[in-house]
This record gives structure tokens, C-alpha cells and sequence, in this order.
């Protein structure tokens, strides 16, 4: 078994400029979630990062591909017209309905990963940053507003974190939390 120690905890946030302290946290937290899934993943060669285990289709590149595709859909519902990074392509059909079909990705999933999380900081920068931003109406109706957006989005990046842990895991990689 490979063991890697992970990153230290991080269990406080910076405040996000214009926003109150539960939406600061949230935005911290979504950002931790990123990182920490990053710390996870780097290491890993392509076999590992390709490995599925004996009755899953769940495969840790590829469902890095779709944290990615995933966000980007969601971020459409909290901003009308954005620009689409370089790499969106590179994520499409790696939706929910589509994982079980999808071949791994190898190292190529982590440089797109290393990739959102610096158009993650720009984004949320640029569009996110005003006060009430997270109070306004969705733009897709299953979200009442982009807080609940924001918090799919947490449940989201938790949700498969776990996952990647088991896979690698079963892969022969252990993650140490610090």
C-alpha cells in the first residue's frame, strides 16, 4: 500500500468580498473541497487514476472529468453568459448518465482538474463577488436560488471526494488526513 500524507486541514475561511459569513463560508468551503480533492489525486499515475474496482464503473479520472463538467453546467445556472474555459470540451459527456460508459482519462484529468480550480478562483472572483449575488434567483428552476446553486455544488465535490477515496483506495493508495 502507497500512503501519502495529505495537505493540513483546513477548517476556517477567508471572507469573500461582499458576501455575509455563512455565504463566505460556503464559497470557502466549495474552494477547500476543490483543493483537498486535488491533494488527493495528484500523486497518482495513470493506472491508479484509471482504476476501476471489481463491480463498479466508477473510475477516479473520470469522475474527476465530471466534478469538472458538473460545476461548469451548474455555474451556467448562477451566471448567464460566461466564458467557457479551454478545456470544457475535454469534459463533455462525463455526466451522471454517462459514467459507467466512459474510458479513464489517466494524468490528463488532473492537469484539467489543476485547471478549473485556478478558473474557479477567477470566476467566482469576477462574478460572484457581489453583495446579495448568492440571493438572486437561479437561472434554472430546480434551484431557487444560486446559494442552493452553491450548495449542490458543496454536496456535489463531498459526495465524489469520497468516492476517489474508496477507488484509490481499493487501487492501493492510501490518503492520510492530517
Amino acid at each position: 500500500m502507497k500512503e501519502k500524507k495529505g495537505r493540513p486541514r483546513v477548517l476556517s475561511y477567508e471572507d469573500f468580498p461582499g458576501a455575509d459569513k455563512g455565504t463566505s463560508w460556503m464559497v470557502g468551503m466549495l474552494l477547500e473541497l476543490g483543493e483537498r480533492t486535488y491533494d488527493q489525486v495528484e500523486h497518482l499515475d495513470d493506472q491508479a487514476l484509471d482504476f476501476k474496482s471489481e463491480g463498479s464503473y466508477l473510475i477516479t479520472s473520470v469522475l474527476l472529468l465530471h466534478l469538472v463538467q458538473a460545476e461548469l453546467n451548474l455555474f451556467g445556472f448562477m451566471v448567464a453568459d460566461f466564458e467557457m474555459p479551454e478545456y470544457a470540451h475535454e469534459v463533455a459527456n462525463t455526466a451522471s448518465t454517462d459514467l459507467s460508459s466512459r474510458k479513464g482519462a489517466g494524468r490528463r484529468s488532473v492537469e484539467i482538474l489543476e485547471m478549473h480550480l485556478k478558473f474557479r478562483h477567477e470566476f467566482l472572483r469576477q462574478y460572484c463577488g457581489g453583495e446579495g449575488f448568492f440571493d438572486k434567483p437561479s437561472l434554472n428552476p430546480k434551484f431557487k436560488t444560486c446559494r442552493d446553486v452553491m450548495g449542490h455544488l458543496i454536496w456535489h465535490w463531498a459526495n465524489h471526494s469520497g468516492h476517489i477515496g474508496e477507488i484509490t483506495l481499493n487501487a492501493g493508495y492510501e490518503y492520510t488526513w492530517q
